[in-house]
């Protein structure tokens, strides 16, 4: 997947889901914000979406996790690592769904933009990015799903605003979406809420 004009930015993103993690070390793996970054060059449209997990199962608890608490009993330990497996292929069935970009953003009908690829993948955040199937049970409550969008837009003039339909798709857990991008040679940044969740350039 090209990189495109994300260098010019220092926004390496669309490199890999596992760059995208790393880019947001320390502390990014923020509850109640999501984080966009969109490239237009020529007719491509590259967008990453990045959310916390715990966004697509909706029940979990944020920043409480009994699987690791000390005092949690071994005889529970089995039960606790099937229900995080199951949590990943729920999330993971989840990720799936949002191919339909529709349930996160909407793009101008007149810039004439189809999706012409779709990438989702769930990454661990707490321990060096691991990504084996062991670390998914023991991480599955830190981590973070990381959607790539390629769109080929026919009207990229037209291509002027970014409605984001993320926030009635997941209500109260959703404060706030961040934005970076460039646009041909304009650069946006832009901070999100649900009652002005439009950014137009």
């Amino acid at each position: 997947m090209s990189k495109l004009s994300f260098t010019l930015l220092g926004l390496t993103l669309f490199g890999s889901p596992a760059i995208a993690s790393e880019v947001r070390h320390a502390g990014a793996h923020v509850h109640g914000v999501n984080f966009v970054q969109m490239v237009l060059e020529g007719q491509t449209l590259e967008i990453t979406y990045q959310l916390v997990a715990g966004q697509l199962d909706g029940a979990e608890k944020y920043g409480h996790h009994d699987h690791d608490h000390d005092h949690k009993h071994d005889d529970h330990k089995h039960d606790d690592h099937a229900e995080d497996h199951a949590k990943v292929e729920r999330r993971e069935a989840a990720i799936g769904q949002l191919e339909n970009h529709e349930a996160l953003f909407h793009l101008p009908s007149a810039a004439n933009c189809a999706r012409t690829g779709f990438e989702g993948v769930l990454q661990d955040v707490t321990e060096n990015h691991h990504n084996h199937d062991a670390d998914k049970e023991a991480h599955a409550g830190h981590q973070d799903a990381i959607l790539q969008y390629t769109f080929t837009c026919q009207q990229p003039n037209n291509l002027n605003s970014i409605e984001f339909h993320a926030f009635e798709t997941y209500g109260s857990q959703l404060e706030k979406i961040q934005i970076e991008g460039l646009i041909g040679s304009k650069a946006i940044s832009s901070e999100l809420t649900e009652s002005a969740p439009e950014l137009t350039w």
